[in-house]
């Protein structure tokens, strides 16, 4: 199994970025720090489904994710642009489309680096810290108390489109 793109697929989470319409992930070092945009503060996660393909021994297959005991997974979108989760432990259930009922769990503890966020129109961008790596997903909701993060994906290993459905409520 490919470890980038585990790490891609888990980090699509962090407004998940790595995820979006077509749109491909680059350096981008300029970029101010974002304002308000009715995304600052903190968000829990109360949900996460990924449909497409997953590469295991450099083999594609088509599968279907989703995030298991995410009781208190949290990410702060501070109003100076930075993001940080709160480094809690959960399940990523993966389940191959052709055999849905053989489903492998991987615990994963996401949210612990930190980054820049910018909300433009209705795309929010995040950009690693680590890696300068800019992602964007589609804003399908967001008010006082739901921000849903959902759209469609150009997978970089497979040329295949998936699509990811990621949901918060406000927590503050």
């Amino acid at each position: 199994m490919k470890h980038n793109t585990l790490l891609r697929a888990t980090y699509i989470f962090l407004a998940l970025l790595t995820v979006a319409v077509s749109v491909s992930c680059s350096k981008d070092d300029d970029k101010e720090p974002a304002s308000g945009d009715g995304i600052g503060g903190t968000w829990q996660l109360a949900s996460f489904s990924y449909d497409g393909m997953f590469v295991a021994l450099d083999e594609p297959i088509a599968v279907t994710m989703t995030a298991e005991n995410i009781n208190n997974v949290q990410v702060t979108f501070n109003n100076d642009g930075t993001v940080i989760g709160n480094g809690t432990s959960f399940t990523l259930v993966i389940a191959e489309k052709a055999n849905p009922d053989e489903t492998f769990e991987i615990p994963t503890k996401m949210f612990e680096e930190e980054g820049l966020w910018e909300k433009d129109g209705n795309m929010l961008y995040v950009t690693e810290f680590m890696t300068s790596e800019r992602t964007g997903i589609p804003i399908t909701t967001l008010n006082a108390t739901t921000l849903r993060l959902s759209g469609s994906m150009v997978d970089e290993d497979t040329d295949a489109i998936a699509t990811v459905d990621i949901r918060f409520t406000k927590s503050n």
